[in-house]
């Protein structure tokens, strides 16, 4: 049979391609869907001012978890695998929008946003990683296929958040929707997307030697 050209990756890597894209879109949307719905319904509920102040903390919060917990991510990434990673961050963000569709709360709304403002990272981190790995023997496609995921991740907000003004407000309705794409985007990746990284690249986790140094990952 004919080799495969050096820049064009196998099909079982274009079919895992294909399923992050897919994912990355879903995910996307779903967030999109949703991201002007919590200043408004915790408006309602407690006041604008108060409103603010718990937007700004949770905003907070979160980006300072996510560097502290950075280096962690990636030791699991590393340690655990690609596949899991994302499956997991796109389900949990799922079951994060899904509470809030179920209960309408405020605390179901701070949470949902610290854990989306969490989950997103964790997901692109283990996007890009896969994709590295898939494109390993074609290194010269990565900032092309970098540049697709970049820009479905972009259409996808760009869609979703003019389309979220034309569904019906109610956050039952708009987190339900949220939590059934975030869902397709797990069942996506579960399907099709194989594990990009082999058993003997992985490296045992220890979270001493994750959290000793920002970049101890990376050594």
């Amino acid at each position: 049979p004919p080799e495969t050209s050096e820049a064009t990756p196998p099909a079982d890597a274009r079919r895992s391609l294909i399923a992050l894209r897919i994912s990355t879109g879903l995910v996307a949307l779903a967030l999109s869907l949703v991201v002007l719905s919590p200043t408004p319904a915790l408006i309602g509920a407690v006041g604008a001012d108060k409103a603010t102040s718990m937007l700004q903390w949770v905003a907070a919060a979160s980006a300072g978890t996510e560097v502290l917990l950075s280096p962690i991510v990636g030791a699991l990434i590393d340690a655990l695998g690609r596949k899991p990673m994302l499956v997991c961050a796109t389900g949990a963000l799922a079951l994060a929008q899904a509470l809030v569709a179920c209960t309408s709360s405020v605390g179901a709304l701070l949470l949902s946003q610290f854990a989306s403002s969490m989950l997103i990272g964790v997901f692109m981190l283990s996007a890009a990683a896969a994709t590295a790995d898939l494109l390993v023997a074609t290194p010269a496609r990565l900032a092309t296929e970098s540049a697709v995921g970049m820009t479905v991740l972009t259409a996808g907000f760009a869609v979703g958040v003019p389309l979220s003004s034309m569904l019906p407000q109610r956050l039952t309705y708009t987190y339900g929707v949220s939590a059934a794409l975030s869902l397709a985007g797990a069942a996506a990746l579960s399907v099709s997307l194989g594990e990009t990284l082999a058993p003997e690249l992985r490296r045992p986790f220890d979270a001493r030697v994750a959290l000793r140094t920002p970049i101890a990952c990376t050594r």
